[in-house]
């Protein structure tokens, strides 16, 4: 059933592989984003994964997905308990938001999925859709295709059968292709099916032809990998994901998306400018939850660890590749935290606003603006002013640290501008666009510096302690490790192993101290029949130089 025009904003969807209807609708588009300028909102919906046992062929599941079976039956449970009360909730949202909303933004696996056949790939996709317009929603509904809806017979004939068709209904528009597009007033929305050989050529056509303000791209896989599976859009092909993150960066687009049931804001730099990325995740298995189950700010390999039983086989891949993204993420938050958000535009401003829901009970757990300002930090005399992340732009509330580091034979005398003091390295908060400078001068006359630089963990002690010395003075350096850490050597302008050196000062000196983290160990015990074998210390990991004393125990009547 058709909804009338009155009741929603024109909206339009572009096939790009027709030419002609392309032409058409990039006049039509012109007239639709001039109809409106006026504040909106939009409701954000990740994977909601709707299921029930009767609507499975089991045999087959069993047979086919014998490890996606309690997945089903856990899913059936929440769709039965909490399916029709996070609806509801939408609907209230709906009707309560200001500035109004616009429009509900689903990022794929509405469904389960794995019917088994098409007849019952069919029923489930039409109940999953009639649960949708059982409240009457007036914002329309703008559904992503995810993966696991289309898995297994009959799974992508009733996407393509039911659910576009029903996105057809909402925008008033043609739908016929899992890769469309629409626009609501100053906004462009881009959906696009992750799986389709065709992205790239689908979104630069509709990211360069469109005049809209505002570009928003749904999508289920990500852009930005948000935890250590790094499931994401060109994970295994550098140039695709290179174009991928350029186009999006020049047409200064947002990036919705789901598929890894987390809450997550991300935004990663680019030659092109940053992109920021929102996740959100809606399977509620508790609709009392209301603070995260896990919660991090640290984006680097120690993703990886988080879920140790994931493919153990490519943890090192894996790892090398968040370090290598890492130096790119410059803020970053992802939560176990199921639930919805409301994304707000100031059309004034242009600045979006994030209003994160947990659980179910309208719970608002925090609101993120994604206003960006822009930070420069310049030197004064002789040495170097860094930050970290390495950025320019940044979220607003990012924790930027500053570190000033002086040239040999220079000191660091203090920040001024929109960062003053002394401290080294320090933090700034952004609150707003700042300048700060650092301001360096060279150490007192007749006086010499020992410049001390660690690599890995550990401390180097000087005596005397200094900072500056004079002509001839002998200074004694002592590398104590950390622990699990070993010292490695020196470098820069002495060399050696020992943990205990002197320099004699001659002029100004570096000295780098070298510490390597210890290696860690598994040993595994496997005894035979009728015995027992233990370990001293007890564990099982240990790290390297650890002596391990291995006991083996025969049972009563037999010895090893």
């Amino acid at each position: 059933m058709m909804k009338p025009k009155s009741k929603t904003e024109k909206c339009r969807s572009i096939r790009w592989k027709s030419a002609f209807i392309a032409i058409v609708l990039i006049g039509l588009g012109a007239s639709a984003v001039r109809t409106s300028a006026q504040d909106k909102s939009f409701i954000l919906l990740g994977d909601t994964h709707f299921d029930k046992l009767s609507l499975h062929d089991m045999p087959w599941l069993q047979a086919n997905y014998p490890n996606d079976v309690s997945q089903v039956n856990n899913y059936s449970q929440i769709t039965q308990y909490y399916f029709s009360r996070l609806i509801s909730e939408l609907l209230h949202q709906s009707q309560i938001t200001a500035p109004g909303v616009a429009g509900i933004l689903q990022m794929g696996d509405l469904q389960e999925g794995l019917a088994g056949n098409l007849s019952l790939a069919t029923q489930m996709a039409r109940e999953a859709r009639d649960s949708l317009r059982a409240p009457s929603f007036i914002p329309p509904w703008i559904l992503t295709k995810g993966n696991h809806e289309v898995t297994g017979p009959g799974g992508a004939e009733a996407f393509n059968s039911v659910i576009l068709p029903f996105v057809q209904s909402e925008l008033n528009q043609p739908v016929t292709a899992t890769s469309y597009a629409c626009t609501i007033g100053d906004v462009r929305f881009i959906v696009l099916d992750s799986y389709d050989s065709n992205l790239l050529t689908f979104l630069e056509y509709e990211l360069t032809s469109s005049s809209a303000k505002y570009k928003v791209i749904l999508t289920h896989m990500p852009v930005i990998p948000v935890t250590g599976r790094l499931w994401h859009l060109f994970q295994t092909d550098d140039v695709k994901r290179e174009t991928l993150l350029n186009l999006i960066a020049k047409s200064k687009a947002l990036v919705i998306c789901g598929h890894l049931h987390k809450y997550s804001v991300v935004k990663r730099s680019t030659a092109y400018g940053p992109i920021v990325q929102i996740m959100v995740a809606s399977v509620i298995s508790d609709p009392a939850k209301n603070t995260p189950s896990a919660y991090t700010t640290t984006y680097d390999a120690s993703l990886v660890d988080l879920e140790p039983t994931f493919d153990p086989s490519t943890q090192s891949s894996r790892k090398a590749y968040l370090t290598k993204e890492a130096a790119y993420v410059t803020d970053y938050r992802m939560a176990e935290m199921p639930g919805y958000g409301v994304l707000s535009l100031n059309s004034a401003t242009g600045a979006w606003t994030l209003k994160a829901y947990a659980g179910l009970g309208e719970q608002l757990y925090e609101t993120v603006s994604l206003i960006s300002y822009r930070l420069r930090v310049n030197p004064v005399g002789t040495g170097t002013a860094t930050i970290s992340p390495n950025d320019s732009v940044f979220l607003v509330g990012s924790k930027v640290v500053l570190t000033a580091d002086p040239a040999l034979g220079w000191k660091f005398d203090g920040w001024s501008g929109d960062r003053s003091g002394r401290l080294n390295p320090d933090t700034v908060v952004m609150d707003g666009d700042k300048n700060i400078t650092a301001t360096f001068s060279q150490i007192p006359a007749g006086q010499y510096e020992v410049r001390r630089t660690l690599v890995g963990s550990g401390v180097v002690v000087a005596e005397p302690p200094g900072p500056y010395y004079s002509l001839g003075t002998v200074v004694t350096l002592k590398a104590r490790s950390n622990a699990g850490s070993r010292f490695v050597g020196w470098s820069g302008d002495v060399n050696g192993t020992d943990t205990v050196l002197t320099v004699r000062v001659d002029g100004h000196k570096s000295v780098t101290a070298t510490f390597k983290k210890l290696e860690s160990y598994r040993i595994d015990v496997r005894p035979g029949q009728h015995g027992s074998v233990t370990l001293e210390p007890s564990g099982g990991v240990y790290v390297e130089g650890t002596t391990v004393t291995v006991r083996g125990q025969g049972d009563p009547g037999w010895e090893l």
